[in-house]
């Protein structure tokens, strides 16, 4: 990420929204140098496959 904030994390939230969606949520870290990283070892499909197969 380009934007200063690095990402720590990104999870499903275990309730579902109020029209049953699945929620997500993200850790993000002010970056002072403004370059961002992706400090996270995950990926973003595996979340949304937890996510399907938690809820």
């Amino acid at each position: 990420m380009k934007i200063g904030f690095n990402v720590l994390g990104i999870d499903y939230s275990p309730i579902k929204g109020g029209k049953g969606n699945i929620e997500f949520l993200i850790h993000l870290q002010k970056d002072e140098d403004k370059g961002g990283q992706n400090l996270w070892s995950g990926t973003v499909s595996e979340v949304v496959e937890r996510a399907v197969e938690g809820l």
